[in-house]
């Protein structure tokens, strides 16, 4: 018997050890998964956790090897709205995300091709995409609300002439996806839809039809071609 005790003692020291190394190490955890999807270096400079929030600050997307520019993305503060059970269920529902004083760059290499930094990453997203699509993933992921304050985008041409472009809110509904972990779930959906708005404000150079991006999300009722419509 007393062994007994003293192994499930064990058990739970391991188990709360365990449970305590996760939330220190959080942002680390993200940031890896977030560097897997994107195929650069990602990083969370901090992260907290509560029963109904998971707040992370200073996010960094760097930029490509040939880039100009450190980072292709970055942003100041993100909260997710949702019980901390969900993200241990096979379909996760998260109520609220909000991404605050968000900077996305779109840099132009030289070249005929008019390449950018984001043609590289939108194409090991691909990828990613892909790869995840060839094993069994019955889970999902929707998000009711998505909002986007304070963004400001730096396009960069080839000769180094920055335009800067800034945009207050953008904000969508019912989004929801059924590829990959949670983690790039989210920002894979974050990513896409952005990337679709901004074409509204900024002339985007990559096609942003299902075909460039393979990523089934839905947007409410909406179907795949209602996303990504053809162009006239």
């Amino acid at each position: 018997m007393k062994k007994l005790w003293i192994s499930l003692i064990c058990v739970l020291t391991a188990l709360i050890l365990a449970i305590v190394l996760g939330y220190i190490f959080i942002a680390t955890i993200l940031g890896s998964i977030l560097t897997s999807t994107f195929g650069t270096k990602t990083t969370v400079a901090n992260a907290a956790l509560t029963p109904t929030f998971l707040k992370l600050w200073h996010l960094k997307v760097a930029n490509p090897p040939n880039a100009k520019e450190p980072y292709a993305l970055t942003i100041g503060r993100i909260k997710l709205k949702a019980p901390i059970t969900t993200y241990l269920s096979q379909n996760v529902m998260i109520d609220k995300i909000s991404l605050d004083d968000l900077t996305l760059v779109l840099e132009y290499f030289p070249g005929k091709k008019r390449l950018t930094n984001w043609d590289e990453i939108i194409n090991h997203v691909n990828s990613t995409n892909t790869t995840s699509s060839s094993k069994k993933n019955t889970g999902s992921t929707t998000i009711k609300e998505l909002t986007i304050n304070n963004i400001v985008i730096k396009t960069i041409d080839p000769a180094g002439k920055v335009t800067t472009t800034k945009i207050k809110t953008l904000t969508f509904n019912n989004l929801s996806t059924e590829k990959g972990d949670i983690t790039a779930q989210i920002a894979k959906t974050i990513l896409i839809r952005m990337l679709l708005n901004i074409q509204d404000y900024v002339k985007f150079p990559i096609d942003l039809t299902k075909e460039t991006i393979n990523e089934p999300i839905k947007d409410g009722s909406k179907i795949l071609e209602d996303i990504f419509p053809k162009k006239n």
